[in-house]
């Protein structure tokens, strides 16, 4: 196995005590051992930041920063600005690591020229049993990056499986000019496209490396049920984004995922409920015939709301 790169792991964490010690030694028992494991403690209140430094006394490969809480996106930002390693890569602190992942993701990467690898991730609730397996065989895909951005504006686990930082080994120059923003909720949907857009070669492992830890109650569990103001603000800043770029193979798609942001906000009848129909107005005026977006669903809600 080749180590001669070394990977930063970057875990932000927040009142985590619960769970931080399970992540920390997936971490740590990686099969790959040139890792730089910086632990982001956000202002815990509980336990966690302490578990933190215990762990740093036993792996001189673990730095921990205390910080004022202010969210996850700052976390790993100072993350970022530290890590001195060729690769990066995000685990969250109630997450589990399969042991291979980073020499997986690290080994698919070199021998294919990839700077953005990423894998499968398995969700898990709290009573079940951790969804680890071992892996000997394992399957890679080159994917084009546009295919990966078509994805991205998808809804489900092909959206969730490219928005999410985790289960990625990024090449470090990818994060140049580029960090989460800090204080905007869906901090993963603003960020992970403009490093998609900006890699030169990407590579799925098509095996599940990663334990995603889920709750009743969580934001995936109720996505259906609430508005969703912050992803009409994402898709807006995301067209801007490609127009600037003169590119216009991604646009369609985010101006559909806009339209349809657009119409479930409406429906839950909200101060803003005037300004999803303006906008959906402008939106629809703009795009829907140059390219090809018009669906009698789109028709009715624009001329009922005219």
């Amino acid at each position: 196995m080749d180590e001669k790169n070394l990977v930063s792991i970057i875990v932000p964490l927040y009142n985590s005590g619960k769970y931080i010690r399970e992540c920390l030694e997936s971490i740590i028992s990686q099969t790959y051992k040139n890792l730089e494991i910086i632990l982001v403690d956000d202002g815990s209140t509980d336990n966690a930041g302490e578990i933190c430094d215990e762990y740093a006394k036993r792996d001189n490969r673990i730095i921990v920063i205390h910080k004022e809480n202010s969210g996850p996106a700052d976390s790993r930002n100072r993350g970022i600005d530290i890590a001195k390693g060729d690769y990066i890569h995000f685990a969250d602190s109630d997450d589990i690591m399969n042991k291979r992942l980073i020499e997986i993701l690290h080994d698919v990467s070199i021998k294919n020229g990839a700077d953005y690898v990423f894998s499968d991730f398995t969700k898990f609730y709290e009573n079940d049993e951790v969804p680890l397996k071992d892996i000997n065989e394992y399957e890679i895909e080159e994917r084009d990056k546009y295919y990966i951005l078509e994805l991205y504006y998808r809804q489900g686990h092909d959206h969730e499986i490219n928005v999410i930082p985790t289960c990625k080994l990024y090449r470090r120059e990818l994060f140049d000019g580029i960090r989460f923003p800090v204080g905007r909720k869906g901090e993963d949907e603003l960020t992970n496209y403009k490093i998609i857009y900006k890699t030169h070669k990407i590579v799925e492992v098509k095996e599940s490396l990663y334990c995603y830890r889920r709750y009743p109650g969580s934001l995936s569990s109720d996505w259906h049920s609430k508005p969703r103001h912050y992803m009409v603000q994402a898709f807006k800043e995301e067209i801007d984004f490609f127009e600037d770029k003169k590119d216009e193979r991604v646009i369609p798609m985010i101006v559909k995922r806009l339209l349809d942001e657009l119409i479930h906000n409406y429906k839950f009848h909200l101060p803003e409920t005037d300004v999803y129909a303006k906008d959906f107005k402008f939106y629809y005026d703009k795009y829907a015939d140059y390219y090809s977006l018009k669906t009698k669903e789109y028709d009715d809600f624009y001329f009922e709301n005219q």
